[in-house]
């Protein structure tokens, strides 16, 4: 429910790139002072990206050279990914991906999956490339474990 004194603004989704918001001269938003001060905004601008990860998502931990820690679901231990969610909303990571390599940033792309509100999700990189919803996922790649490049996108 909104206040009396709260204002809702509803646009179309735009498309990305730039967008401006400009309020019209006779929008009639004062202040609450006893003047009632008119609201005098120059406007905003920013970026729409519909590509940008979900507010929250992000690589919390890995496992490079797997000798002591997680097996996957063959047994075996390989490098893992985990992905943590700490959002106020559980997030999507449809059409995102993991990548070992910057010039290839969907090296690996994500299946519909859910990652709750404050949850995660272990992601095997094992170059085995599995990508089933409801099942262990596994990259196509494997970590070096000499370090370098790791992305979510």
């Amino acid at each position: 429910m909104v206040a009396p004194d709260d204002y809702v603004f509803e646009f179309p989704n735009p498309a990305d790139g730039p967008v401006t918001l400009a309020l019209r001269p006779d929008h009639g938003i004062q202040d609450l002072s006893r003047l009632g001060n008119p609201l005098a905004p120059t406007g905003w601008t920013l970026r729409v990206d519909s590509k940008a990860p979900p507010e929250g998502l992000q690589i919390s931990e890995f496992m490079a050279d797997n000798a002591h820690t997680l097996r996957d679901d063959d047994g075996d231990r390989v490098d893992w990914i985990e992905i943590q969610n700490t959002g106020n909303t559980a997030a999507s990571l449809e059409n995102w991906g993991l990548s070992t390599d910057p010039t290839k940033p969907l090296l690996w792309q994500f299946p519909a999956v859910i990652v709750p509100q404050g949850g995660f999700l272990i992601v095997y990189a094992s170059g085995k490339n599995r990508s089933q919803a409801n099942q262990p996922l596994h990259t196509n790649f494997k970590l070096s474990k000499s370090g370098g490049y790791l992305a979510l996108t």
